[in-house]
């Protein structure tokens, strides 16, 4: 259902495997450093290097940043994103450079990234974390987000990037390990919002207040300077600075100040619901895509409660320049992806042996990372299907399947991060294959001989529901965000956005492996978080787990989740998992192990909507952005016990939300 322990050693040792074969005679190979020169600029603000001179030797920071904002009629904000190539991801130690014109097609930031700053020096002291959040609501929090469309403050928690550095690295900022200051939103931003970030009162490890750099204070104390880059900043820096002493913040105590604009809504969802209206408006309303099945094998004799597979290909729109990892999508001049014809694509269809005495309902289900369709033969997942009576149908999670553990170690080893665009356009493809499944199964398999046992049917087409762990659970929410098909779903240990979950993942020690290779500044890793997520928000849940309870999005309607998690987690943090309770606006179902900030509680039995956190004993996950790392690691502990089963198939069934556990979830 997750990753196994044999799937975490295939990618660790691809990745350093590929290294060795062939990395070794180009580490250190690296290009001149260059230093940028904060006289000469390029458009109005900008070096010669597309640097931001308000940091000065550290390019890129802070980010997001407006100052990397154009003009743009085409685009829903106005703007798009146009980022100098090595400005924020440099020259990799191979020479090759990342292409970011990608990033064109984004007309504004992600609205579920941490902005990222650089105070040489700086300290953790004093800063709101991430289990109080509240504090950085407090009139002298030392980091402040401010909605400047609404002008109201915004809870956030801030930190130094711990995860990049080695764990014998001092707590401090230093000239030896070099540290992003974060400061991550405690739910997701609104769409297409201006956004104010302030620094004041950061301490070096003496205690001692930060000095701004030259191009701020001269923004911040209104003096001369000969810098261009200052005085076309003025206007704006008028701006920013009153519309923080509108909130209590004044300008004499700041160490750093920008402004950035988040994306629109349509800029994360345009793509996928052009592609699921455009392919379900082609099929019609009661027609399955054509589907080949290949394969029938009954009775397996490694597990009891299946009594037919199915395996087999089913035919639909294809929005890929190719099937195989590494395919990307054509967009057009309408800023719409371009279908290229059709493709096939596996599936894994389970009817368990319940089925025989009367049809029962369709549960998808999601794979966890790396998996594929054939996960849903896991032993768990037939036993839920087997005992409360679900069909189960599985298909690949492309860009994140087990076919893309290799593309991707050579994505990163290869040092042109702009391939990084496969996975969010080849998980937009999976979930197209999800929502087009449904009417493969419902209106296809269900009068198909194939699924017939003793000649009578076994699917239940008049109801669909869903249940995913892990990327299961996280694609799993965008995926019931879209489909048009299923009201109802059950995530496990989900959360979002990837440049949160990715860094507080134990797997993150892999990819480090790989980044190390091609990039010797560590403080460069949140940067290429940021970009990524800035083209993952298309199919990672930040694009669209606000639309599941609330303003659904077209074509759709609200939808029922269930959501579990399990303190502990190695792999899926449960600080991501809180962002996704606070993002959707699922309240906590009591009795709770602990209150989550900005996370109400609620009595059940409950209907609509509920998240279920598992205590099985272990602290509380690290607070700064490391993993959990207490053995046992609980993010795969819940799902084949039976009272954690019984709680998701109530649900799924009827939709009633209840703890089956006696006081907070223990399941032991």
């Amino acid at each position: 259902m997750v990753v196994s322990s044999s799937g975490r050693a295939t990618l660790a040792s691809v990745v350093m495997g590929l290294c060795l074969a062939g990395c070794g005679g180009e580490i250190g190979t690296t290009n001149p450093h260059r230093e940028p020169d904060s006289g000469v600029l390029v458009g109005d603000v900008l070096d010669e290097f597309g640097c931001d001179p308000l940091t000065p030797y550290d390019c890129g920071f802070p980010f997001p940043s407006n100052v990397y904002l154009v003009d743009d009629a085409s685009m829903v904000t106005g703007h798009h994103v146009e980022v100098p190539n090595g400005a924020l991801i440099p020259y990799a130690n191979n020479g090759a450079e990342t292409d970011l014109t990608l990033l064109r097609e984004c007309d504004g930031f992600s609205p579920g990234v941490e902005a990222v700053a650089r105070i040489e020096g700086a300290t953790s002291v004093g800063l709101a974390d991430s289990v109080h959040i509240g504090d950085s609501l407090l009139a002298d929090s030392p980091t402040v987000l401010v909605d400047a469309t609404t002008g109201q403050r915004v809870a956030h928690w801030a930190e130094l990037d711990e995860r990049s550095q080695p764990s014998s690295a001092p707590p401090g900022d230093s000239d030896a390990f070099r540290r992003a200051l974060l400061v991550r939103p405690a739910a997701r931003l609104e769409a297409n919002h201006r956004y104010i970030v302030a620094i004041r009162d950061v301490v070096d490890v003496d205690g001692h207040p930060i000095e701004p750099t030259p191009v701020f204070r001269a923004l911040r104390d209104d003096t001369p300077s000969m810098l261009a880059t200052v005085e076309r900043r003025r206007q704006l820096y008028a701006d920013i600075f009153a519309r923080l002493e509108d909130v209590g913040v004044g300008r004499e105590t700041l160490q750093l100040a920008w402004d950035f604009n988040t994306a629109s809504e349509q800029n994360n969802t345009r793509r996928m619901l052009h592609m699921r209206d455009s392919s379900l408006a082609e099929l019609g309303p009661a027609a399955s895509p054509a589907y080949t099945i290949t394969s029938i094998v009954d009775d397996p004799p490694n597990d009891a409660h299946v009594k037919r597979i199915i395996r087999g290909v089913m035919t639909v729109p294809m929005y890929l320049s190719s099937t195989v990892t590494g395919g990307t999508m054509t967009i057009g001049p309408d800023h719409l992806p371009v279908r290229q014809g059709s493709a096939q694509f596996p599936f894994t269809f389970v009817i368990p042996q319940s089925a025989a005495t009367a049809p029962v309902p369709l549960m998808q289900f999601g794979h966890g990372l790396f998996g594929s369709n054939s996960d849903v033969l896991d032993r768990r997942v037939t036993l839920l299907a087997d005992t409360y009576g679900f069909v189960a149908l599985g298909f690949d999670w492309l860009g994140l399947s087990s076919a893309d553990v290799e593309p991707l170690a050579n994505l990163i080893l290869g040092g042109k991060l702009e391939g990084i665009a496969t996975i969010p356009d080849r998980g937009q493809q999976a979930v197209l294959n999800m929502v087009l499944g449904a009417r493969m199964v419902t209106r296809g398999l269900v009068g198909d001989p194939s699924t017939f046992l003793g000649g009578n049917p076994s699917i239940d087409p008049s109801r669909v529901v869903f249940f995913g762990a892990s990327l299961g659970g996280i694609y799993g929410s965008t995926f019931m965000a879209v489909t048009t098909d299923i009201t109802r779903g059950a995530t496990g240990v989900p959360g979002q956005s990837f440049d949160l979950l990715l860094p507080r993942s134990a797997l993150f020690d892999e990819f480090l492996i790989g980044f190390a290779v091609n990039w010797d500044d560590k403080l460069r890793f949140p940067l290429f978080l940021n970009v990524a997520q800035m083209l993952w928000d298309r199919v990672d849940p930040t694009g669209y787990s606000n639309h599941l309870r609330r303003d659904p999005l077209p074509g759709t309607s609200v939808k029922e989740i269930l959501m579990i998690s399990a303190l502990g987690d190695h792999l899926v943090s449960n600080h991501a998992t809180h962002v996704m309770a606070r993002s959707i606006g699922l309240p906590l179902l009591e009795p709770v192990v602990q209150p989550v900030y900005g996370v109400p509680q609620v009595t059940g039995p409950t209907t609509g909507g509920a998240w279920i956190e598992m205590d099985f004993g272990l602290p509380p996950v690290p607070v700064d952005n490391n993993p959990a790392r207490v053995d046992p690691d609980t993010h795969d502990a819940p799902w084949g016990r039976p009272i954690v089963q019984s709680m998701i198939a109530d649900f799924l069934m009827t939709g009633v939300i209840a703890n089956h556990c006696s006081g907070a979830c223990d399941p032991d």
